[in-house]
């Protein structure tokens, strides 16, 4: 019989990942994510078919940047994936999810990259952008006829923080944004989480933790139930950031509630995939994923 971790044992194995993360050195650019680029911030020449404001807040737009596959009409229902991209909350831009759309769009299914509020102006909190993911994952929902996509076939996704917040549109209860109209699900009909850190580590410089909440307020573990969204957890042998046991552990209590979901070891992939074909891999998961959930055109 297999062993399960409680709520509070994953929730100090991640802390304890999370605290890695923050210890990690910096590489690359200037500012960047320790350990080189993400996945997902690999060259793209392409260009968003539209991109459109799916929430305003705080007097600044959050945008929409959309994907259509070839021949795309506004009388088709495609399924959609809603992709986050990686940064540590703190980082990072929607033009990250380029690439995925290069990957994925030919499949048959719109990309939709989006823009959130970061961690980088003081007083912003955990709360805000966990409600973002959740506003972007409903403006998809309730504007499907218009945008020609499907409703009922929306898929979150991201990279390492991405994941974060592709997981917590899904999974967490009770944080939501000003005036949104939660008559509209936020929840995913599918998730794609990659190299996923399930848990933040808060900054005594700028804490991410509002007042009168705790960090396990704020992370997925805590509201782990059954009926949530089929899911793929993929991440590296080698990531000391997203490390293989705790993500386990997290698809596996994932899986004990009764929700279908698939883990995946990519052998010799650090947190960010830099490998070409290891990159491969990981994302010939997400599209058979995608394909076995009949949200693709592939033959």
């Amino acid at each position: 019989m297999k062993k399960y971790l409680s709520v509070a044992a994953l929730t100090i194995a991640f802390m304890c990942t999370s605290a890695m993360v923050q210890a990690q050195p910096q590489a690359g650019r200037a500012g960047g994510p320790p350990g080189g680029p993400p996945p997902e911030a690999a060259v793209s020449d392409s260009v968003p078919d539209s991109i459109q404001v799916y929430k305003t807040i705080d007097g600044k737009e959050l945008k929409a940047h959309i994907f259509y596959p070839e021949g795309h009409s506004a009388d088709d229902k495609t399924a959609a994936l809603i992709f986050f991209h990686g940064g540590g909350l703190r980082r990072g831009s929607a033009s990250q999810g380029y690439s995925i759309a290069d990957e994925l769009v030919p499949t048959g299914v719109a990309v939709i990259a989006v823009e959130y509020r970061l961690l980088d102006t003081a007083g912003r909190t955990l709360d805000h952008i966990i409600a973002d993911s959740k506003s972007a994952v409903r403006w998809v929902r309730a504007n499907a006829n218009d945008l020609g996509l499907d409703p009922n076939r929306l898929v979150t996704m991201g990279h390492s923080a991405g994941a974060f917040l592709a997981l917590s549109a899904g999974v967490t209860k009770g944080i939501e944004g000003k005036y949104e109209d939660t008559s509209v699900s936020s929840v995913p009909n599918a998730m794609l989480l990659w190299s996923p850190t399930l848990t933040r580590r808060d900054n005594a410089e700028n804490s991410m933790v509002p007042e009168g909440m705790t960090m396990a307020d704020l992370i997925p573990a805590t509201y782990l139930r059954g009926d949530l969204p089929p899911a793929i957890f993929i991440t590296g042998s080698e990531d000391p950031i997203a490390k293989p046991d705790v993500v386990k552990a997290f698809e596996e209590k994932y899986s004990a509630e009764g929700n279908q979901s698939t883990f995946h070891i990519i052998n010799g992939a650090d947190h960010f995939f830099a490998d070409k074909e290891q990159r491969q891999q990981a994302m010939d998961l997400m599209a058979k994923f995608l394909d076995n959930m009949n949200y693709t055109t592939a033959k």
